[in-house]
């Protein structure tokens, strides 16, 4: 009997120890702590944004958006440094924390050939930002873009713009040459050296690349003529030029380089409505039109004064909630541009050719904001 006492009075304080940790855990899951508090409160209203490589205008755009959005835990935008143009297509869709991202208009056609997947449902737009230039920089005994054929060109690593763009625009002009994918700063070394022939690099004017080619280095950038552009390029990209003011070091003062552009966009993934990310989303992109002024005016990155808001995108979809905006601000959308077309180009003399592509660049220089 006593032992049977023993027994039911040892068992009676196992299962009393075994009840005070799952009390314990009760009590913990209806008083958060206050270090749960914050990481809730830190996360709650944050965007990720993708960004590109540093040395390119995309992460100091990122840095401004996240300067003048700023709201403390209601929003929160975090600038992230990624491989470029082309990757942030991917990490927009497949990047954990990933809201929206800088990208290039072309790269629809290059995920529409790699990935089966309906990237227009999948990806909007919420503004068109700038013309990014294809800036394409040789060594001196290079004297045109035939003489790159068969020839090493560093298009840098992978991710960036310059994986879509260069052999669109090599394919179109019949030029062979072989690419390699390196560092861009490596790439300029090699140069140097006589290892390759030309780095090519796609961004808005005026890029750190090439701004820091020392003076006498030799090197110069190749132009992609106004006829060339109205045969192979009018129906994708629109006409840019590189000047002195540009690069001083590498261009001669009153000199033009005439080169097709990229339209740069900043992008947003589509979230579903009434989910967290789509009202994170919807945030940020209330808060960007309400503050754009702020971008335009403010000590930022001088390309916000290129941005406007109500030019379209052909191929692209608006985001919904940009639409919206533009609505309640009583903006109305616009072409995104009135460049020439190529029949205009092709059936004009090489002097009402330049006369009419200067008329263009003035046009853009006119744009309303």
């Amino acid at each position: 009997m006593g032992y049977v006492l023993r027994m039911l009075a040892f068992f009676a304080v196992l299962a009393g120890f075994g009840t005070l940790p799952l009390c314990a855990q009760t009590a913990q899951t209806e008083a958060p702590s206050p270090e749960n508090a914050l990481k809730e409160r830190k996360n709650s209203g944050t965007v990720g944004i993708a960004c590109g490589q540093l040395g390119a205008a995309y992460p100091t755009l990122a840095q401004d958006i996240a300067k003048v959005l700023d709201d403390g835990d209601n929003l929160r935008v975090i600038p992230m440094i990624t491989y470029g143009s082309v990757g942030n297509i991917e990490d927009l869709l497949y990047l954990r924390n990933v809201d929206v991202a800088f990208t290039k208009s072309d790269n629809f056609e290059y995920f529409k050939k790699t990935l089966n997947v309906n990237m227009r449902n999948r990806i909007h737009y919420i503004t068109r930002l700038y013309d990014a230039e294809l800036h394409m920089l040789v060594r001196p005994e290079i004297k045109s873009l035939e003489d790159l054929r068969g020839k090493k060109v560093n298009i840098g690593t992978s991710g960036n713009a310059a994986h879509t763009t260069v052999p669109i625009v090599m394919k179109a002009l019949g030029i062979d040459v072989e690419m390699i994918k390196v560092d861009h700063a490596i790439g300029l070394e090699m140069m140097k050296k006589g290892e390759i022939s030309a780095a090519m690099r796609v961004g808005g004017k005026p890029m750190d690349t090439f701004t820091k080619v020392p003076e006498g280095s030799g090197f110069r950038f190749l132009p992609i003529s106004v006829s060339q552009y109205a045969q192979h390029f009018a129906d994708k990209y629109v006409l840019g030029q590189l000047t002195s003011k540009d690069y001083p070091k590498l261009i001669p003062e009153g000199e033009t380089i005439t080169t097709i552009a990229v339209p740069d966009i900043l992008a947003v993934y589509n979230w579903p409505k009434g989910t967290d990310r789509y009202q994170r989303v919807e945030k940020f992109i209330t808060s960007f039109f309400k503050n754009f002024k702020k971008l335009q005016e403010g000590p930022f990155h001088e390309k916000w004064k290129d941005v406007n808001l109500a030019a379209t995108i052909p191929g692209w979809t608006r985001s919904e909630i940009a639409e919206r905006m533009l609505k309640e601000m009583g903006v109305n959308t616009v072409s995104a541009s009135t460049q020439p077309t190529a029949s205009d180009l092709t059936e004009k003399s090489p002097t009402e050719r330049e006369a009419l592509f200067q008329e263009f660049m003035q046009w853009q220089t006119r744009t309303p904001r």
